[in-house]
């Protein structure tokens, strides 16, 4: 089954199927679109390492009480090529989010973890088609829950066709399990285009600060060694609760402005601020059925993130 969600904002409803699917996988693999799977051929794609930090100010919940989020994300990709042709990534991964609601919130849930495991293989067919295939498994769930119900997983396809040096385009297609809800098939396309000399289009899975979204960027090299980034994704967290082994999900939207800046030829340093957008609060019991879901206004975000490859 394939969920449609709709948003409404503004006075606009949004639907956001492709994007809340998109995310999902986007929570697991944890990929951005200018490294790893959309990386031109010409290019290796090396060792990874990157660590990311975000803050989401205080907001008031409609049902009452407030919260405020920090998070924190580490994530290692070691990279292994068996011949000219085959290469083989490992996307190793754990997401800290600490959530602090006030005494009057109806959500009480405090340290979460997200731990993720994501092998892929890469096939080169020819210098312009690659093949991926991955398999992937997880654990998101709070500090005192029980670890067991918080685990799914899932499988991937997909290709990447590098059309030009300064176009690649790709589609995924996953099947992925969810915590005490149905299973997803995700058809996540994915580009990475420079359409001028100082600008480029982005549209994937994109990190950014304490977790990955899937949403678009614009970025304009304004130096060489600086680039200013706009930015719009869909965020979606959902794991299992310590307190009778319910199970808890946010939704956010943020809309963001982030400054990249290579701070040496393998590593940058980007930092980000913006404001979260749409975000909405769910409680459901052990069996995935809703007890309540409540909206939160809209709020300021900011964080940074460090990305280093070797």
């Amino acid at each position: 089954m394939i969920f449609i969600r709709a948003l409404t904002f503004t006075g606009i409803t949004i639907f956001m199927s492709l994007f809340h699917v998109g995310q999902t996988f986007a929570a697991e693999i944890g990929v951005g679109p200018s490294l790893d799977l959309t990386a031109p051929t010409n290019k290796t794609t090396p060792n990874r390492v990157y660590v990311g930090y975000g803050h989401q100010f205080k907001t008031d919940i409609d049902g009452g009480g407030n919260f405020y989020r920090d998070g924190f994300r580490l994530l290692f990709k070691p990279h292994v090529d068996f011949s000219s042709t085959l290469s083989f990534d490992q996307f190793i991964s754990y997401d800290f989010n600490n959530y602090n609601f006030s005494s009057g919130a109806d959500y009480q849930w405090d340290d979460i973890h997200f731990l993720q495991y994501v092998p892929v293989l890469n096939w080169k067919v020819d210098p312009q088609w690659i093949v991926h295939a991955s398999a992937y498994g997880r654990i998101n769930a709070e500090g005192n829950a029980k670890w067991s119900d918080g685990v799914a997983g899932g499988g991937v396809l997909g290709f990447t066709y590098i059309s030009s040096p300064t176009l690649q385009i790709g589609l995924l297609a996953a099947v992925l399990t969810q915590i005490e809800d149905d299973t997803l098939f995700v058809p996540l396309p994915y580009l990475n285009w420079q359409f001028a000399d100082a600008w480029k289009w982005n549209l994937g899975i994109i990190q950014l600060g304490s977790y990955p979204g899937f949403g678009t960027e614009v970025a304009w090299q304004w130096t060489k060694q600086v680039k200013l980034i706009g930015g719009f994704q869909y965020q979606n967290r959902r794991f299992r609760l310590d307190t009778q082994n319910q199970v808890a999900e946010e939704t956010v939207l943020p809309l963001y402005g982030k400054v990249s800046a290579e701070i040496f030829p393998k590593g940058k340093l980007e930092i980000f601020a913006g404001v979260a957008l749409g975000g909405e609060l769910r409680l459901e019991n052990k069996n995935g059925n809703k007890i309540r879901d409540d909206d939160y206004d809209a709020t300021p975000m900011l964080g940074a993130q460090f990305d280093f490859v070797f």
